[in-house]
């Protein structure tokens, strides 16, 4: 990643910002031109994806880390592709020769990538959703704080598919956990929870404080909305409606809710009060299971293992 050129940025909420041939960054047309660092600020709306120009035809999507700073700034060494790769490299390599565990390390990395490739399949989809409107939304006078654009199912199937398979990368970790902290010669429990419990007072102190930690902030909200997906009913608000802000110039943001309460499993007691969007919760998401998973790796004690 040494020789490489960002020539999109994208944001959350489907919002794009491209450079032009002088080098100049600009939105929506090309005579729009702005300060990233200015409208980032400005909209509160954070970059998700920088892509990146390695040759003239070849350009690489990247996806950043969760954060809480409205900035453009960025350490390369912290995006999730490149974080997700040392599961395989590094620590994860001396792992991968050791027989007994080359099929645990290759599933949980397959399955943080899945999780990594649905949430750039929802950012760009937001982006169509904010494209589409825009094409024949008329010139807004903020006569309204939002509109509503149906039909944008598309943006919550590939919300089913993000938060299912992050879902699947807690259980995943279960094989790993169990092989170097667990008691080996009874079988792995069916459970992400029962594993850690059973687990934690072999493991490092900071790696089962991290994974308690994580399952209570993230993992049984999670189940929640998986659940609730896949046993009862869909999450979409008001007919896979997005919510759709002007801003200026003709550039709408977008915004797909989740419900408050999963756990409801009904469509009729949804409630959205906390507005929580789907790309920013499963962004977040995406994150922490990279971190969970590199820690994972990270702690784990080669010399215990043997071919």
């Amino acid at each position: 990643m040494e020789n490489y050129e960002t020539i999109k940025i994208i944001l959350e909420r489907g919002i794009e910002i491209d450079k032009n041939e002088n080098g100049k960054w600009y939105i929506g047309s090309t005579d729009n031109i702005i300060d990233p660092n200015t409208f980032i600020s400005k909209y509160k709306l954070r970059p998700i994806i920088r892509v990146n120009k390695i040759r003239s035809d070849f350009e690489i999507s990247m996806l950043l880390p969760y954060t809480k700073q409205y900035s453009t700034s960025f350490d390369v060494n912290r995006m999730l592709d490149i974080r997700h790769s040392l599961l395989v490299t590094g620590q994860g390599e001396k792992l991968n020769e050791k027989a007994n565990i080359w099929s645990y390390m290759k599933n949980l990395e397959y399955i943080t990538g899945s999780a990594i490739y649905h949430c750039k399949r929802l950012a760009y989809k937001y982006l169509d959703i904010t494209h589409e409107y825009s094409r024949f939304s008329i010139k807004s006078e903020k006569e309204y704080d939002n509109y509503q654009f149906m039909n944008q199912n598309e943006g919550y199937y590939e919300f089913d598919a993000l938060i299912t398979v992050a879902r699947r990368v807690y259980d995943t970790t279960r094989f790993i956990l169990w092989k170097n902290f667990g008691a080996e010669k009874d079988s792995i429990p069916s459970t992400f929870k029962k594993v850690l419990c059973l687990c934690k007072d072999n493991m490092q102190e900071k790696l089962g404080n991290l994974l308690d930690s994580s399952w209570k902030k993230f993992g049984e909200k999670l189940t929640d909305y998986r659940d609730c997906i896949q046993h009862y009913v869909s999450l979409d608000y008001n007919n896979s409606s997005a919510i759709m802000n002007p801003l200026e110039s003709n550039i709408w943001s977008a915004s797909l809710m989740i419900p408050d309460n999963p756990k409801a499993r009904s469509k009729e007691q949804f409630l959205f009060k906390s507005k929580i969007d789907a790309l920013t919760y499963g962004w977040e998401i995406t994150t922490e299971l990279v971190d969970i998973a590199l820690e994972i790796v990270n702690s784990t004690p080669i010399n215990k293992i043997t071919n």
